[in-house]
């Protein structure tokens, strides 16, 4: 990812603080992920999409059945800005498919940390 797309991701993300969201990003530049903890404590992984924008996915407790995490916006449709309508839909998209699949939800991101492959890279904001 270019340091401009990661800019422009990270200042997205970051006025979503003044709503209570917490967002952490990766220091390692190779990865370029972020994740976002929303006042009611569910944790959305975002990464660049495929074309323009951004890729979602609400994250749980991993198992061998339902994986870590899923998709909130549909993978061909990447989101192209992230606002606060944007994200309470996505993740209210991602509960509702986590809740199907029978998912175990993160109570916090301390219990997250322990499961989310190199946390210890991201830097809170």
């Amino acid at each position: 990812m270019l340091e401009i797309e990661y800019e422009q991701m990270k200042q997205e993300l970051l006025r979503l603080k003044e709503y209570g969201y917490e967002i952490y990003a990766s220091e390692n530049r190779y990865y370029n992920w972020f994740f976002v903890v929303t006042p009611n404590k569910n944790i959305l992984y975002i990464q660049k999409g495929d074309l323009f924008g951004f890729n979602v996915s609400l994250e749980y407790i991993p198992s061998n059945e339902y994986g870590s995490g899923c998709a909130c916006n549909d993978n061909d449709e990447d989101v192209k800005y992230m606002d606060l309508q944007t994200i309470q839909e996505l993740e209210k998209e991602g509960l509702e498919l986590a809740h199907e699949l029978g998912a175990q939800l993160y109570k916090n991101i301390e219990q997250a940390k322990k499961h989310i492959y190199k946390f210890e890279e991201f830097k809170k904001l």
